[in-house]
C-alpha cells in the first residue's frame, strides 16, 4: 500500500510485471542491459520507498498527541481532554498527565483513563486524581488556555510508583 500511495498504481505494475519477466529467465540466461537496469532501478525504489515508510511509520508511532480541547465532564471525572489520533492509547487504558515546566521540564500532575476513542480516531481521556499544588495548571486546562494546552503531555502509561502512591491516596483528588 505505501509504495502504492507514494509512486502510483503505474510504477508497482510495471514493477510486478518486471519481477515476473524476471523469474521466468533461467539463471543462465543473459539479460541485456536495457532490462537489468529497469529492474535495479525498480527494486531500488521499491526499497527507498519500504525505508521511508517504516520511517514515517515509526515517527507517527512515537509522537504524543496534542491536546486540542478541555471541559468539564459531566459526573465523575474532574477534566475531560481532546487528543489528536495516536495509535500509542486504546480504550480503558490508564494513561498519565504531565505539565512542561520551567526549563522543559515536565512535572507529573494527574492520572486518568481514555473514555472513547472517537470514530474520527480523535482521543478522550479522563483526569481522574490529580496532584496536590498544580490547581494552577488545571484551572487553565479549565479554561481553554491554548498557551496551558500545548503544555500538557498526556502518556499512555503510569508508573508503578505512581500507581501505588494513588492507590495509597497520597495525591488530591
Amino acid at each position: 500500500m505505501s509504495f502504492e500511495r507514494i509512486q502510483g498504481a503505474i510504477l508497482s505494475g510495471l514493477g510486478l510485471l518486471v519481477t515476473i519477466l524476471a523469474w521466468i529467465f533461467k539463471p543462465e540466461t543473459t539479460l541485456p542491459l536495457i532490462v537489468v537496469l529497469p529492474i535495479c532501478a525498480i527494486a531500488c525504489l521499491a526499497i527507498l520507498t519500504l525505508i521511508g515508510a517504516v520511517f514515517q511509520s515509526l515517527i507517527l508511532k512515537n509522537r504524543l498527541p496534542a491536546v486540542r480541547y478541555v471541559r468539564k465532564a459531566v459526573s465523575g471525572h474532574d477534566l475531560v481532554l481532546l487528543l489528536d489520533p495516536s495509535e500509542l492509547f486504546s480504550q480503558n487504558a490508564v494513561v498519565s498527565f504531565y505539565h512542561l515546566g520551567d526549563a522543559g521540564f515536565e512535572q507529573f500532575i494527574g492520572i486518568g483513563s481514555v473514555l472513547n476513542i472517537q470514530e474520527d480516531q480523535r482521543i478522550q481521556v479522563a483526569m481522574s486524581q490529580t496532584v496536590d499544588g498544580y490547581d494552577d495548571v488545571l484551572e487553565g486546562l479549565q479554561q481553554n488556555r491554548s498557551t496551558m494546552l500545548e503544555k500538557i503531555r498526556v502518556k499512555p502509561i503510569a508508573d508503578m510508583r505512581t500507581l501505588r502512591a494513588l492507590a495509597e491516596g497520597l495525591y488530591g483528588q
